[in-house]
């Protein structure tokens, strides 16, 4: 259970959202208790989605950027047939909507 400081003694909660990002289009939304807000807890997640998916429609590259550039994802990425892009949010002439 996380801390609100707006609510003592009330829970608060992590929205983990799985994202196409060109796309713009959220393909699934996790919520999980405040204090399991890191990456490592999306990742169950992501594999999950994208196992739920045709084999065709499942993303061949999978960013690496907001805390998903660590080994235990490549190496999962790596077993899955999946590429990763790392940083590939500031790459020269990425399109990045959010900057």
């Amino acid at each position: 259970m996380g801390y609100n400081p707006h609510k003592p003694g009330r829970p608060s909660h992590a929205y983990h959202p799985l994202f196409l990002r060109h796309l713009r289009l959220v393909l699934d939304v996790e919520v999980r208790p405040g204090k399991q807000h890191a990456a490592a807890h999306r990742r169950d997640n992501l594999w999950r989605v994208s196992a739920g998916l045709p084999e065709e429609c499942r993303p061949w590259l999978v960013c690496g950027d907001s805390g998903y550039g660590n080994e235990t994802l490549m190496a999962t990425a790596r077993r899955a047939g999946r590429s990763i892009c790392s940083g590939c949010a500031g790459a020269p002439g990425s399109n990045n909507s959010s900057r």
